[in-house]
């Protein structure tokens, strides 16, 4: 969905339609605005990346706004980082609310909103994938944060045609495509990245919903089971799972 201009620089395709859709939009000045403050939104990713000592990897425009892809973090670096941008937008409305500045307030305000919305891409559904990967597992979460990043965008589109909003239409199109590729592409290989891998030891053979449950993004799992002759890796667990279900054991 996106194509490359530079190294670091990445453009959605549907931005080359972003001078139509602002020609045909009666309010030009006030999607300008919301631009910059996107772009501030997503500058405060990452100088608390900088501040943290995580530099950026790769910033993707779309004409919803900007997605800034950091480089693998601690899980509370993580959420560090994610927080950072809704919180200057949510300061920056504040700021107008009392200085009165109804148009700027409302623009910081809905990226505030947009943003928290639990849904990937968005800051709200990466914290979600955080805790969701933290309590249930790595396996488990993905597929939680899949569902409801579903949700979202259904009702995002409800809502963009009600209020006949081509921005709301392309935000739940984008977030599709999200899920589109969080099911294709396996979620231990992020960004495809080498990670670690990470043994663990049985000496009796457990149940899969708890081998699934050691799954983390940030290593690659490797189980010895007392008793068979080689280690199961990570992808035959998933791939056993898949077929035989979550209770059932190694034969």
């Amino acid at each position: 969905m996106y194509f490359k201009v530079t190294k670091r620089l990445f453009l959605h395709k549907s931005f080359i339609l972003l001078p139509l859709i602002i020609c045909l939009s009666d309010r030009k000045s006030a999607y300008t605005l919301m631009l910059l403050f996107a772009f501030l939104h997503e500058m405060a990713h990452l100088l608390t990346a900088k501040l943290l000592r995580k530099s950026g990897e790769r910033l993707f425009v779309s004409p919803c706004g900007f997605e800034l892809r950091l480089k693998s973090a601690a899980p509370g670096g993580e959420a560090l980082i994610y927080l950072s941008g809704p919180l200057l937008s949510l300061f920056l409305a504040a700021v107008f609310y009392f200085l009165r500045n109804q148009t700027l307030f409302k623009i910081n305000a809905a990226l505030f909103i947009f943003n928290m919305l639990p849904a990937l891409p968005l800051d709200g559904g990466r914290l979600l994938k955080l805790w969701l990967w933290k309590t249930a597992g790595a396996y488990r979460g993905n597929c939680a944060i899949k569902n409801i990043s579903r949700i979202c965008a259904v009702i995002l589109i409800i809502l963009a045609f009600l209020f006949h909003s081509v921005w709301l239409l392309i935000a739940a199109t984008l977030i599709f495509s999200k899920t589109k590729r969080l099911t294709q592409t396996p979620f231990y290989k992020k960004r495809c990245n080498v990670v670690p891998v990470k043994p663990f030891y049985f000496s009796y053979n457990p149940p899969l919903l708890h081998l699934l449950r050691l799954f983390s993004p940030y290593f690659y799992t490797i189980v010895y089971i007392q008793g068979k002759n080689r280690p199961v890796t990570e992808t035959e667990i998933i791939k056993y799972a898949e077929e035989n279900g979550c209770d059932s054991r190694f034969i």
